[in-house]
């Protein structure tokens, strides 16, 4: 993941509380030290990506669904933008909803 964001990136969550969206902004030294300190492994599975690119920028969409170890933990939407780079494409923001039902590849 280290070398997927780029150093001024990060990632925004989505939930819903009390019936309105809430959210959460994640730096990236934030998302490496939680990588990092995971107890068990992570596995998220995305299916249907759809992509754009225009140039040096990319926008990617696509549902989810996450799993710590073996345990559901939530599902969704994510959203990237990318940027192109001298070392390749490189996460600059993702955005991505927290869902706990209707997930379904």
């Amino acid at each position: 993941m280290a070398r997927a964001l780029i150093p001024e990136g990060g990632f925004v969550s989505v939930t819903e509380q009390d019936g309105a969206p809430a959210y959460s902004v994640s730096p990236r030294a934030r998302i490496l030290a939680n990588l990092t300190g995971a107890s068990e492994p992570w596995h998220e599975r995305v299916w249907d990506a759809r992509v754009e690119v225009h140039g040096p920028i990319a926008m990617v969409w696509a549902p989810y669904d996450f799993r710590r170890g073996e345990e559901f933990s939530h599902c969704g939407v994510d959203g990237f933008t990318l940027v192109r780079t001298p070392d390749g494409w490189r996460i600059a923001w993702a955005v991505y909803t927290v869902e706990r039902e209707g997930c379904s590849p």
